[in-house]
């Protein structure tokens, strides 16, 4: 059994090694948006895989490789090529779930790409990242994105998950879900929830003042 375990820490120790250089070359290129050159992508992803093999069950190496692909999609020369890496970005937070079930980011990660691919069930796995990680500020954010791009698609039971989280934003990133709704065209979505501090950065109260004056100027032009 100590021979055993310590082939076990052996190993993982390699794997460790083998995958520190990659992972941090991933969260350069994540930090700066893109990747500089399709080579070192290659040698990062050849290096997690080495990795993946020493130890398959390390999630982390595996979200390392989703975002590789992630990055790779940004750069892809084409569409279709951006969906094939987007594909295997989705396949690699896929596992990561099934290795850290209760991890937000994971969840985060399939529901990124479940829709920027264009595919119908976001929600299931955007639920899950909001339940298990409520208030992290990158979960927040972009589950406000999704909901308010999707609030009309959205069933009752839906629209509370994405109301209680548009509330936790406005406590701690009130700022960045101002400028997504005027970003997104959607402040008024924002201004019929009521949200503590919206109303003010939003100006609700001018938006809901304005909008019968624009519609009497309009019949009057007629």
């Amino acid at each position: 059994m100590l021979a055993f375990a310590a082939w076990q820490a052996s190993l993982r120790g390699r794997a460790d090694l083998t995958a520190q250089g990659p992972t941090a070359q991933v969260e350069r290129w994540a930090r700066g948006g893109r990747i500089d050159s399709l080579q070192r992508w290659r040698r990062a992803v050849d290096g997690l895989r080495a990795a993946q093999a020493l130890v398959p069950g390390e999630a982390a190496v595996y979200a390392s490789m989703a975002r590789a692909y992630s990055l790779a999609a940004i750069s892809a020369p084409t569409p279709s090529a951006a969906s094939v890496y987007r594909e295997f970005s989705l396949l690699h937070w896929r596992l990561v779930t099934m290795l850290r079930p209760t991890w937000p980011y994971g969840w985060s990660g399939i529901a990124t790409h479940t829709f920027n691919l264009g595919y119908a069930d976001v929600m299931g796995a955007l639920s899950r990242a909001m339940r298990y990680g409520p208030w992290e500020p990158g979960v927040q954010l972009f589950a406000s994105r999704v909901g308010l791009l999707r609030w009309e698609l959205l069933d009752s039971t839906q629209r509370e998950e994405v109301r209680q989280n548009w509330r936790r934003t406005a406590q701690r990133q009130g700022e960045a879900l101002a400028r997504m709704a005027v970003e997104l065209k959607r402040e008024p979505i924002l201004c019929a929830e009521g949200l503590p501090g919206m109303q003010k950065r939003l100006q609700c109260d001018k938006r809901r003042n304005a909008a019968p004056r624009k519609r009497a100027g309009n019949r009057m032009t007629r």
